[in-house]
C-alpha cells in the first residue's frame, strides 16, 4: 500500500489530540495544541476550554502529571520534520491545532517562518500571545 504524506501528517497531529484527550479525560470542550520546532529548539504546550472558560494544564492535573504530559508531547515533535524530509515537503516551524471535542471538528494553522532565529520572539512568547488571543475571544462570548 502506498504511503500518502497527507495521511501520515494528519496521523501525527491526531496523536497530539489523542494525548490531550487522554490527559483531560475528555472533560473539556476544546483543545488547543501549540508546537514549535526548528533545528535547535522544540516546544509543546496545550490549553483547553470548558463551558466557554479557559482551562490550563495546571487546572487539570498536578505538577508531576503536567510535566509528564509535556514531556511525552515534546518527544514526538521530531517526527514532523522526519516525515516532511522523507517526502521532500517543507516542514512547518509552528503548529496551532484546535480540536472541538464535542463536534470532532479540527482546525490547524501552520507557520513556516523561523522567527526565533532572528531573535524576534520565541516559541514560548508566541504560545503566550496565542493563548491570550483565545482568552480574549472567550471573554467576548
Amino acid at each position: 500500500m502506498e504511503r500518502i504524506f497527507e495521511d501520515e501528517f494528519t496521523d501525527l497531529q491526531a496523536d497530539y489530540i489523542s494525548l490531550c484527550l487522554e490527559f483531560t479525560e475528555k472533560k473539556v470542550d476544546e483543545i488547543y495544541v501549540y508546537i514549535y520546532r526548528n533545528e535547535g529548539m522544540r516546544m509543546f504546550n496545550a490549553f483547553f476550554t470548558k463551558n466557554g472558560k479557559y482551562v490550563s494544564t495546571a487546572d487539570i492535573a498536578d505538577k508531576e502529571f503536567v510535566y509528564e504530559f509535556l514531556h511525552v508531547g515534546m518527544g514526538d515533535i521530531h517526527k514532523f520534520k522526519d516525515l516532511c524530509d522523507e517526502f521532500g515537503k517543507p516542514c512547518p516551524n509552528e503548529f496551532k491545532l484546535i480540536y472541538n471535542v464535542n463536534s470532532g471538528s479540527f482546525d490547524a494553522d501552520y507557520g513556516y517562518e523561523d522567527y526565533s532565529i532572528k531573535g524576534e520572539t520565541s516559541g514560548m512568547e508566541e504560545y503566550e500571545v496565542w493563548k491570550d488571543e483565545i482568552k480574549a475571544q472567550l471573554g467576548k462570548l
